[in-house]
């Protein structure tokens, strides 16, 4: 007979009526109270006895007499891993909101657009931040389709819970690959001392080098790993997709003379022999100074794919799992200090739509029209297809 364990989930959401219940897998019609809620009734401790490694389950919050499960795909808990916390969301049905470009200079002179992609849900459940991935364009091509597909991999894989949902900013230079050509100082000053800070104080973004990571495709690749090694108390981690380095890219040259950072590192070698050359090359150099493949660094390639922007986009989760996965076991790594912000202001909380069913399939993306500098989150949607009615609790089936 397998041995019994107790499931330690935490619930936080901002219950001003009503009442928040959880239903499992064990049976779909049973409520499990929470044994402990805060005071605030932002914060539900729950505790279930199991016998399975995992346990499916679904918050459910009681209003008016109605019931409402937790949109989205289930949460899962898993006794390994320890306490579970979620933030579920029961009324916005939107997929990731995207704001309209926005401009914003720097301090010497040069203009970048911003887009910003929130993840499902941010309008609603304002307990929750999130960790950040800043995607520079190098040819501009990423600058709207390719970060549609990368936020969306995101909302997939923490559907899978792989990982947490990300904020996905993607920087369009205004003046083109020059921008981010590996040495490019002022452009590197810009994300680290303007734009992050911008960022932090406009959106609900995690504090601290280890939530924070900046991608390059392309052309990006290069000043993306050139940002992260000047600023590895900014920006903790770090991809570079298809990468086109060149044998005297500035960065390797940092690689080399200075000590090395507290970095984790991702390496997309590309398609061709060409840039599968160079990334290994890069990949060597980092092994050097003491970089270890499967903890802090990861290398791939993909021999016979196309070596286009969209598709390095396409493949990217492979990345984005390896720097943000929930891991355990990996060897400690000693990370900068945190930056002190001002703590963004919480968006009003959308209207209630009518109820859904415990499993909901959502948009992929949801167009949002933004003032020029403060990004707005789209309110919630009515969905067109009302579930059908749950009996009554405690209602016998006929």
């Amino acid at each position: 007979m397998s041995d019994t364990r107790e499931v330690h989930i935490r619930v936080r959401y901002p219950v001003e009526s009503g009442a928040l219940t959880l239903r499992t897998d064990l049976d779909w019609t049973h409520d499990f109270e929470p044994v402990t809620s805060d005071e605030d009734g932002r914060g539900h401790e729950f505790r279930i006895r199991a016998t399975r490694e995992t346990l499916a389950f679904k918050p459910v919050l009681t209003k008016d007499g109605e019931e409402h499960w937790a949109l989205g795909e289930n949460f899962t808990a898993t006794l390994s891993e320890g306490p579970t916390e979620v933030f579920p969301r029961f009324f916005d049905p939107n997929g990731v909101t995207v704001s309209e470009p926005f401009t914003l200079a720097s301090t010497r002179g040069a203009t970048h657009h911003i887009r910003v992609f929130v993840p499902t849900g941010y309008g609603e459940n304002t307990l929750r931040r999130y960790p950040t991935v800043y995607l520079v364009d190098g040819v501009s091509a990423l600058f709207h389709q390719e970060a549609n597909k990368l936020s969306e991999t995101a909302r997939l894989l923490t559907s899978f819970s792989a990982f947490e949902d990300l904020i996905v900013v993607a920087v369009h230079p205004l003046g083109g690959g020059e921008e981010v050509q590996p040495g490019h100082a002022d452009f590197v000053r810009f994300m680290a001392d303007e734009l992050k800070p911008r960022i932090d104080t406009l959106y609900r973004t995690r504090m601290g080098a280890e939530q924070s990571a900046i991608v390059g495709g392309g052309l990006g690749a290069a000043i993306a790993l050139e940002t992260a090694w000047a600023y590895p108390q900014v920006f903790g981690k770090v991809a570079c997709l298809a990468g086109r380095f060149a044998p005297t890219d500035e960065v390797r040259g940092l690689i080399e003379t200075q000590a090395r950072r507290p970095l984790v590192i991702a390496i997309d070698g590309g398609t061709s022999r060409e840039t599968f050359a160079a990334a290994r090359v890069l990949r060597d150099l980092l092994a050097r100074v003491g970089y270890a493949t499967g903890d802090d660094l990861l290398f791939t390639a993909f021999p016979s794919l196309s070596d286009s922007d969209e598709a390095a986009a396409m493949r990217a989760h492979l990345a984005l799992q390896f720097l943000f996965a929930r891991r355990r076991g990996v060897v400690a790594r000693a990370e900068a200090p945190a930056i002190t912000l001002t703590p963004p202001v919480a968006p009003d909380a959308p209207k209630p739509a009518p109820r859904r069913a415990p499993v909901v399939r959502e948009a992929a993306v949801t167009p949002a029209v933004t003032p020029a500098v403060t990004p707005a989150v789209t309110p919630a949607v009515t969905p067109a297809v009302s579930p059908k009615k749950r009996a009554p609790r405690g209602a016998k089936k006929s």
